[in-house]
């Protein structure tokens, strides 16, 4: 099997040890063997839910000071949570959506998740 095959590859009875609230939570752990002969592991690829399965709670209108921790404790009253933010708006670097003040942000949560594939 090769390396593609293997990260895209079903769930596993291994599982990678995150929390319940980690976007990491149930995704199969994947092992794999380095050339030298050493075994790591890694955290098999997480798929996003599509935006149509975002139910949204709120919208917030940027603000020069907002930062995804604090709009998540606000939120979601859990400041890690922060992650949900740029997917429920389908951006992909977080970095670019509180750049732009006044603009309007969708505060969602995934109504279905999707892990593993």
């Amino acid at each position: 099997m090769n390396e593609i095959t293997r990260l895209l590859a079903p769930p596993t009875a291994d599982k990678a040890p995150f929390p319940p609230d980690s976007r990491y939570h149930g995704l199969p752990l994947l092992r794999m063997e380095l050339p030298d002969g050493r075994e790591v592991a890694c955290v098999g690829r997480r798929f996003l839910p599509s935006l149509d399965n975002y139910e949204r709670i709120a919208v917030h209108e940027v603000q020069g000071a907002d930062r995804l921790d604090l709009l998540a404790a606000q939120y979601f009253a859990d400041p890690e949570q922060g992650w949900r933010l740029p997917e429920a708006n389908g951006v992909r670097d977080p970095r670019t959506l509180l750049t732009e003040a006044g603009s309007r942000i969708a505060i969602a949560v995934a109504s279905t998740l999707t892990t593993g594939g």
